[in-house]
């Protein structure tokens, strides 16, 4: 059985000053600041702009400190799991189906984000049955938290204008905050997608796209981590203090 503080973390059920001033700043320590240690103690240089997350916790790259990143994952992604029903519950009258599949996809790619921290087996050299389910966990966890975010912000966006003018359920301040976030990281990700599917491997062009920090993944991992940060926090901060408001 499970216990009933334990279930009340897994809903969400929990304060805005616990949200703003617990969880927060634990899953910052965590994830980045955590993340800077196993940096220090990599053993070959790691510039974060070309280098993936993921060779931090390779055993096969990191052999004596994978376990610190590998940890910090982990741990980040249980910090997270909080989000999903503290969004939903505050969101969910306006559009509760909605709510719902954004809550449920946030939480899927946090279970996915603390399982990719704790089986980090290297794609192409992993002693694993399944060397690259790491990878697979990484990307299916990047996909549900962001696809998540985006549903909760249209979530957001459809109960500030269902409402009657003068009386919206939520601050305008979290409609732009999260709007200003979503809508470039979306613009983003597509071009890079249309870039890398449809840009002709060669030319001058291509390789200077690619000798750049735009074209490799670590880049756009720590962007993303910062982003998705900063979204956490507007809703924090602008979402009603209990779910009952709205």
């Amino acid at each position: 059985m499970i216990p009933p503080k334990v279930l009340n973390y897994l809903r969400g059920d929990l304060t805005r000053k616990t949200m703003l001033f617990v969880l927060l700043p634990l899953f910052f320590a965590s994830y980045f600041g955590i993340l800077a240690v196993a940096v220090f103690m990599y053993p070959d240089p790691y510039d974060w702009r070309f280098n993936s997350i993921s060779k931090l916790l390779y055993p096969r790259n990191n052999p004596d400190f994978y376990y610190i990143a590998s940890g910090s994952i982990a741990l980040s992604g249980v910090l997270l799991l909080p989000f999903a029903g503290y969004i939903r519950q505050r969101l969910r009258n306006a559009a509760p189906t909605a709510a719902t599949v954004a809550a449920v996809l946030f939480f899927a790619g946090c279970i996915c984000l603390t399982l990719s921290g704790l089986i980090p087996s290297h794609p192409a050299h992993g002693i694993s049955r399944l060397p690259k389910l790491h990878e697979t966990l990484a990307r299916i966890s990047v996909i549900g938290m962001g696809v998540g975010m985006i549903a909760f912000d249209v979530c957001a966006t459809i109960t500030y204008f269902q409402v009657k003018p003068g009386h919206p359920l939520h601050r305008r301040s979290l409609l732009v905050s999260w709007n200003l976030l979503i809508f470039p990281a979306v613009l983003v990700t597509v071009a890079w997608i249309a870039i890398r599917i449809f840009m002709k491997r060669s030319g001058p062009a291509h390789h200077a796209l690619v000798a750049s920090a735009f074209w490799h993944l670590g880049f756009w991992e720590w962007i993303g981590a910062a982003t998705g940060f900063l979204f956490l926090l507007c809703a924090a901060l602008f979402l009603p203090k209990t779910n009952s408001d709205g």
